[in-house]
């Protein structure tokens, strides 16, 4: 039977993409991806995902022989958001499996976009494939593979999923129920909750809103008082929602994202992407019981405010990393841009 591996679960090893050279022009967080890699290396293996050669090269020279991370070559890789295009994982009798979904969001309307999107789907691909994963599975409906992003899939791993309705929206040539049919008999997934995009959120994810801390407890977003209605509406309402299907509900404080997009200059003109995530905590990396959890700077009340929420939950650790502006303007945090690995047994 396929259970899918919760993200409490220790991964054997931690997946980034390198963001220097990429399309997505995303090369200014590279000092920032140096001190995480840091972060990262005392806890975990880490592997990243390089564009060229010359980047294998520095990421060779700057960390020891004794700890530093696996390099993978894939010239086709062209963004840093390797959550929403990487594989995905499951496990049969301890051991673990590897699947996709088809990445194809409908947020990219730009021929360049699409480019960066194809590219990523071989990419996501081609890197199970130099992992050693012969054969993956692809998650088709009837036939059709499933459009969805990594990072509007959250589950409990125990038969519990939440989706946003941009799984309708990207799939408009399926029939929903063939849809939850295909989530129940390929994924284990009995109960696939599908709620309303978050109001002015570009990607239509769910990692930045609802995250399962075990099977029956979830932590939901919160905004403060001065959020527009909208915002706090659609949060206490997912959250009531839960609450209703007797999960245990903690809430977690996310503060009011800056105003801005983050935009990308081509020859033909100025691109713009997604909206501001700066603000956000529940977008926090995962190893085992370790929390890597965002933390930002004039934000200190808040940011031990969340730190002791986390804490309070048995057996938690907590490591602080402070985001830096230049990554939340992309629009996504430390769980879009890492993504767990499992080889062998599931610990």
């Amino acid at each position: 039977m396929k259970t899918l591996i919760p993200e409490w679960t220790t991964p054997d090893s931690i997946a980034l993409v390198w963001p220097e050279h990429l399309r997505a022009g995303t090369g200014k967080l590279k000092n920032f991806y140096l001190s995480f890699i840091d972060t990262l290396l005392p806890e975990s293996s880490v592997i990243i995902i390089v564009q060229n050669e010359k980047d294998a090269d520095f990421i060779n020279s700057r960390f020891s022989k004794s700890v530093k991370p696996e390099i993978v070559l894939i010239p086709e890789i062209s963004d840093i958001w390797i959550r929403d295009f990487g594989p995905q994982f499951y496990s049969v009798e301890g051991k673990a499996w590897s699947f996709f979904f088809n990445y194809q969001p409908n947020y990219f309307h730009t021929s360049f976009q699409n480019e960066i999107m194809d590219n990523n789907n071989k990419a996501g691909r081609k890197f199970a494939g130099k992992l050693g994963y012969k054969k993956f599975e692809i998650i088709k409906v009837k036939g059709t593979d499933l459009n969805l992003d990594g990072g509007n899939f959250v589950h409990n791993g125990a038969g519990t999923a939440l989706v946003s309705n941009r799984i309708i929206t990207d799939n408009e040539n399926l029939l929903i129920e063939d849809v939850r049919e295909t989530f129940r008999t390929e994924l284990g997934i009995d109960h696939l909750i599908i709620v309303p995009t978050e109001p002015y959120d570009d990607t239509g994810h769910m990692d930045g809103a609802v995250r399962f801390i075990n099977e029956n407890t979830v932590l939901v977003s919160k905004y403060p008082d001065s959020a527009e209605d909208k915002s706090r509406i659609w949060s206490d309402t997912v959250a009531g929602h839960l609450q209703c299907l007797k999960f245990d509900v903690i809430r977690i404080v996310n503060n009011l994202p800056r105003e801005g997009r983050y935009s990308y200059k081509k020859a033909e003109g100025t691109l713009e992407f997604f909206e501001n995530a700066w603000g956000n905590y529940l977008n926090f990396l995962r190893i085992g019981n370790t929390f890597y959890l965002p933390q930002y700077q004039g934000q200190g009340d808040l940011n031990q405010k969340v730190i002791k929420t986390i804490e309070d939950i048995r057996g938690s650790k907590v490591i602080p990393v402070e985001i830096p502006d230049e990554l939340s303007a992309y629009g996504g945090l430390l769980n879009c841009i890492t993504l767990p690995l499992f080889f062998n047994s599931v610990k």
